[in-house]
């Protein structure tokens, strides 16, 4: 079972306002708004990819390989290219902070690495990235055998998560 058509239209439809509601499914994006819509294929404004999952970070690191997901049905999703990266903390402890880097083997390179992580707030925080059109390899949101892997820190708190990605097979 992929993400639901429904979820990633709505995460391909960011607008001025963004309004987020964590329930207990996959319905935790009520409203996430962009001007253009995707298409089904791998080119510009396309996808043929997606992942979306709840993920449960108990007090270590986990380190996530965008080359081998597993969604919430236990499907395999490979990218080459992330059109859309939405990575939302939920969690209610304002303590609850999650780092968010480049892994520290093949690190995604439009990540920072871990001296200078991303901290992602808790009580709805976000990380948000978009590459709607380019293309290749040379470019954007792309995802190789060197640049492929991304790090979730905790802290010693355990948080569960929630991350959906829009993308293609193809770079």
């Amino acid at each position: 079972m992929a993400v639901p058509q429904s979820l990633v239209n709505a995460l391909t439809t960011w607008a001025a306002s963004l309004a987020s509601t964590v329930v207990a499914d996959f319905a935790a994006i009520t409203s996430v708004a962009r001007v253009s819509m995707y298409s089904a294929g791998t080119g510009p404004n396309q996808y043929d990819t997606t992942y979306g999952n709840s993920i449960k970070l108990a007090g270590a690191p986990m380190t996530l390989d965008l080359t081998n997901l597993t969604n919430a049905d236990l499907s395999t999703t490979t990218f080459a290219r992330v059109r859309e990266y939405f990575f939302l903390d939920p969690d209610n402890a304002p303590t609850h902070v999650v780092k968010h880097y480049a892994g520290a083997a093949n690190g995604w390179a439009p990540l920072p690495p871990v001296a200078n992580y991303q901290t992602v707030a808790a009580e709805g925080g976000i990380i948000y990235m978009s590459d709607p059109t380019t293309s290749g390899v040379g470019g954007g949101l792309v995802v190789t055998n060197t640049s492929k892997t991304i790090t979730l820190d905790p802290g010693a708190n355990t948080v569960t998560i929630f991350l959906f990605i829009v993308g293609t097979s193809v770079a």
